[in-house]
This record gives C-alpha cells, structure tokens and sequence, in this order.
C-alpha cells in the first residue's frame, strides 16, 4: 500500500509541479528577467515534494555554511530524479546547468528552458566559450549555478567520478565552490506482493565552500577531487 502510495503521490506531484512553474514562467516572461519570481514559485512546489511527504523524514543540514549574498558554483552528488527537487531547498537563486537533451525532453526540459537554465553544448571550443559567457553572465547577477558533476544519474550511492566542467568555470569566473551531498536511506515495501526498495529517509547537507582563494590557487583535478572527498566524506556520516 506505501508503495501504492508513493506512485500516486510522486508522478502527479511532479507533473503539476512542471505545469505550475510553466504558467508562471508564461506569466512572468516579459518582466521578471532572472526569473526570480519562478525560482521562488519552483522552491514552494518542490518543498511540497521534499518536506511535505509522509513517506520519507526529509532535512537539511549545514544551512550555516553558505551566505545567500553570494554566488556559487553548487556540485551535487546524483542518484535519481528526486535530487532536482531536494536541491530547491538549498536556499539561493540559482540556473541548473543541464545537457541539452535534457532541454529537449518534453515538459521537463521545456519549463528548464523557460526557467533560463543552462545547456551544454558538446562540440566545438565556440560552444565551450558561450557557455563560460553564459555562466559569467549569470553569476555576475548574483544568481548560482547548479551542476551534477557526474553528468549522469549514479544508481550505486557512492558518487561516481565527477567531470572538469564545474571546476572550470568556478576558476574562469573567480567563483566559490559550494559542495552539496544528498543521502537516502531505502527500505523495502510490499507491492502488490511484490518487494521494491524506496526513500524512507533523505538528508540534504550543505557542506562548507571551497573559497575564491583556493580555486583561483589549486589544479581544476584539485579542485576536482577536494570537492568530491567532501561530499564522499559527506555521505558516509
């Protein structure tokens, strides 16, 4: 029956979730530039997905680790589609940084493109420069940029191995690097007479930044490895 539960409420939750933040973004496009007021509207609908379930105790910890005046490069470890609702709790402004055929993905990649989110272009060292602009542009507005390292969903716990992009635009840019773990903790249901494993418990941690002075000093490997120890250190608390 949790199970049950668990479908039923999830899938339509993100769905109306998408829908919402769609209008809004209709509503708003012509005068809300950064699409403030939808990253606040997309923060209140996930919350609803996170905080408010009654299958899985949700909380954040480390809150005391980021200033919200500032702009950072955020790196999340990434295990499965609840992370993109988990991660609006961090509470900063922010665009995800997202391939671009995750922007072509019908509803969800089209909200992303309304929202003004980032894609990643692969090809050409053009491509590669418009997206360090784009990244300048933004953080200069004082708004931070969500990356998953891994470039793809890791389905083991143990955060996989994180690729160069977000380290360097942290050092293109002179940015913070703010590394951010999130955990689950599974425990098997019965549906339909059947077993399946599912969230029972996620903790959110905001872990302590790696500062302008550190990535202007060290290696984007450095930089690379120094956040992934955090965040590997991070899950195994």
């Amino acid at each position: 029956m949790k199970v049950l539960i668990f479908i039923l409420y999830l899938v339509p939750m993100l769905i109306v979730e998408q829908a919402i933040i769609a209008l809004t973004c209709l509503l708003t496009f012509f005068f809300d530039k950064d699409r403030a007021i939808v990253h606040r509207v997309s923060r209140i609908m996930s919350g609803t997905i996170s905080h408010l379930s009654i299958l899985w105790k949700f909380k954040v910890v480390g809150g005391e680790n980021l200033d919200r005046n500032r702009s950072y490069i955020t790196v999340i470890n990434h295990q499965n589609m609840l992370d993109i609702p988990v991660s609006y709790s961090i509470p900063l402004h922010f665009k995800w940084v997202s391939k671009k055929e995750v922007l072509k993905m019908p509803l969800f990649g089209w909200v992303l493109r309304l929202r003004g989110d980032i894609a990643i272009e692969r090809g050409t060292a053009s491509d590669t420069m418009r997206l360090f602009k784009k990244v300048g542009e933004v953080t200069s507005r004082g708004c931070s940029v969500f990356v998953f390292p891994e470039g793809t969903r890791n389905k083991g716990g143990t955060p996989g191995r994180f690729k160069d992009g977000a380290f360097i635009m942290a050092k293109e840019n002179e940015r913070p690097i703010l590394p951010a773990a999130i955990k689950y903790e599974y425990k098997e249901r019965d549906f339909f007479g059947r077993k399946m494993t599912v969230p029972c418990s996620i903790t959110l941690r905001i872990l302590e930044p790696i500062e302008v002075e550190t990535v202007r000093a060290e290696s984007v490997s450095d930089l690379r490895e120094m956040a992934k120890a955090r965040i590997v250190e991070a899950l195994g608390r």
